[in-house]
């Protein structure tokens, strides 16, 4: 869509747009504030500046649009706007044997039942495994640790999904 677009588009246009990359509605109004913007850059310092300044209510919001790791099923009923971009991310977990899956799945609900909300990681380019590992480790931090961790992770992904866009 380009720089331009985003300066020409309308505002319900505008929240869509970053709806896309992430679903904390102060961070998109941050965003559609922030125009214009004067070059890719400028919208992605923009994107990591206005993730910084948000509260852990924000932060829960934007996990809130995110499925949890190999739920692949919920993708099309739950999180339509953004399924194309979280099977993407996810696509090297559907090709995981069905032990690491399974250790996902538990991992995943021992998760968010400890700490309220989904696990989170940026998983572009990485394994099941490494998925997995990152999980188990990560079970052992403070809620407060994760949440950081978990805030550190949507930034990535909002980066990415937001690039692709552009």
């Amino acid at each position: 869509m380009g720089v331009k677009w985003i300066y020409t588009a309308s505002v319900p246009e505008l929240e869509s747009f970053f709806h896309r990359c992430c679903t904390c509605e102060t961070w998109v109004q941050r965003m559609v504030a922030g125009r214009p913007y004067n070059s890719r850059d400028s919208v992605l310092k923009a994107a990591d500046v206005n993730w910084h300044g948000l509260d852990e209510s924000d932060y829960l919001q934007a996990f809130e649009g995110h499925p949890m790791i190999g739920d692949i099923q919920s993708l099309a009923m739950k999180y339509a706007d953004t399924r194309t971009f979280a099977y993407d991310e996810q696509s090297r977990v559907t090709t995981a044997n069905q032990e690491i899956l399974q250790a996902l799945a538990t991992g995943n609900a021992e998760y968010k039942a400890r700490f309220g909300f989904v696990f989170l990681v940026c998983a572009t380019d990485i394994s099941a495994g490494e998925i997995l590992a990152s999980l188990q480790a990560r079970l052992r931090n403070t809620r407060d640790m994760e949440i950081q961790n978990a805030g550190q992770e949507q930034c990535k992904i909002t980066r990415i999904r937001l690039e692709r866009l552009l």
